[in-house]
């Protein structure tokens, strides 16, 4: 709190791991490398979630018309819908749409049971 970061594993003590392929690993460290450095934006490993969707993730959206381009002036619009989150639900859609039994998402997305995953 207060402006110190704090190091820990994810809800639950649980850590993931994500499968993707080579390129689109390849990408993320692409855009991760480009990200800011400075005391307010990195710091060593530790992204700033606001860092990351003001700086990296809302203008990804915006270059590819998702969301509206903003005024040099202007914040970005707070929004549930465009909001890096989403990309977590959008992948358990689009794996359980490919056929994946929903067990095996659960367990991908870290949560304890399938009954959890389709609530979500």
């Amino acid at each position: 709190m207060y402006g110190r970061l704090y190091f820990t594993l994810p809800k639950s003590g649980k850590t993931r791991v994500v499968d993707m392929s080579p390129s689109a690993a390849a990408e993320l460290c692409v855009h991760f490398l480009q990200l800011p450095d400075g005391p307010d934006h990195d710091y060593g490993n530790a992204i700033r979630v606001n860092i990351f969707n003001d700086e990296v993730w809302k203008p990804a959206l915006a270059k590819n018309s998702v969301i509206p381009v903003r005024e040099n002036s202007q914040r970005w619009k707070a929004s549930r819908q465009d909001g890096f989150h989403v990309l977590r639900h959008t992948y358990a859609s689009v794996i359980l749409e490919a056929g994946e039994s929903v067990v095996t998402l659960a367990r991908w997305l870290g949560h304890s049971s399938p009954t959890i995953t389709l609530g979500a």
